[in-house]
Formats: structure tokens, C-alpha cells, sequence
């Protein structure tokens, strides 16, 4: 089990991340953990391993690789589980817990079906859900001059989103979602 000493270091390691100017990751990453365990007291699972998770599921995009052309294809998962197993070990987690956190973090943007694993499904459903519900600032296109292409790109990513959340093990997921959604397509219609 993680104590709560433990979990107070992993957030603390993922709040000193300061992923942008405006610290919209972290905003997101909170984000992540609200939905992640409220999706857990409703559906149950492991609340360390999902927690450590939400927490640390994006610490690689502090490394500067997210463009908005990359939007569906980023790949920081990698990096943040690497960085997460490092991390980790340093306080002392088992390699056990460690092993499923860094799982969870690695499926938090799965794409296809659902993982068979609570703990996985949630992580990715609570990160979609979150892309929805998170501060528009932190996001890649906040502030520019977007193209009809771009804003394209942008409800097209927002709809495979939200199908996503529909789709997912969490009925109410959607439903809670819902109406934040619908703005943001409002608000990036081309």
C-alpha cells in the first residue's frame, strides 16, 4: 500500500513539474485525480494505485513534446512512466504497486477498447474526461489564430474524446461531462 506520506510525495514531485507558463497541466492533472477517484469510489479499485496514477500520468510532457499537430499521437505516457517508476523507487514504493501504477500511466491514453484492469480504466477515462473539464489556457491552441484546419482538428479530437468517455466501463462518465463538452465544440466550431 502507498502511504499517505508516500502519495503526498508523489503529488508534490508532479506539482513541481510546472508543465507550462500558465500551470494548465497541473490544473488538468487535478482534474484527473477528481475524476479518477470519484470514478473509483463508485466503481471501486485500488484508490493508491489509481491516485499515484492520476497524479503522475503526465509528468512527460515537461519535455517539451507536445505540438498541436501531435495532438493524437503523443506519446509522453512513455516518458511519465519511466519517470514515475524512477520516482517512485526513490520513496521507496514496492515493485509492485510501482509496476502497476507505471501500467495505469502507460494505458491513460489508450485509444482502443477499454483495459480489462479497473485501475487502467479509470486512469484513461478520467484523463479524457478531463480534457473536457480542465482549463482550455493549458491546452496547445489556447490564444492563437487557429485555421479552419485546426479548429477542425480540434472538434474532431473533442468528438473521439467524448465517444471515448461514452464508451467506457463508467456510464455516468458522459453524463457528467456532457455539457462541458458541448461548449468547447461550441467554442472551436469552424
Amino acid at each position: 500500500m502507498i502511504t499517505p506520506l508516500q502519495m503526498q510525495k508523489i503529488k508534490d514531485y508532479s506539482k513541481k513539474m510546472r508543465w507550462t507558463i500558465n500551470e494548465g497541466y497541473w490544473n488538468h492533472t487535478t482534474e484527473v485525480v477528481k475524476h479518477s477517484i470519484n470514478l473509483q469510489k463508485k466503481f471501486g479499485g485500488k484508490k493508491d494505485i489509481i491516485e499515484a496514477a492520476a497524479w503522475l500520468h503526465d509528468i512527460g510532457k515537461n519535455k517539451g513534446r507536445n505540438k498541436l499537430e501531435d495532438m493524437s499521437k503523443e506519446k509522453h505516457q512513455i516518458v511519465s512512466s519511466e519517470m514515475a517508476d524512477k520516482f517512485m523507487k526513490e520513496i521507496n514504493i514496492s515493485d509492485e504497486e510501482i509496476r502497476k501504477v507505471c501500467d495505469a500511466i502507460l494505458q491513460s491514453h489508450s485509444t482502443n477498447d477499454y483495459p480489462a484492469n479497473k485501475e487502467q480504466s479509470i486512469i484513461a477515462c478520467a484523463d479524457k474526461m478531463a480534457v473536457l473539464t480542465d482549463n482550455d489556457e493549458a491546452r496547445r491552441w489556447h490564444g492563437k489564430n487557429l485555421s479552419k484546419e485546426d479548429k477542425l482538428l480540434i472538434t474532431n479530437t473533442l468528438k473521439d474524446i467524448f465517444l471515448h468517455i461514452k464508451n467506457s466501463p463508467f456510464p455516468s462518465a458522459a453524463e457528467y461531462v456532457q455539457e462541458q463538452y458541448v461548449k468547447k465544440l461550441e467554442k472551436y466550431k469552424a
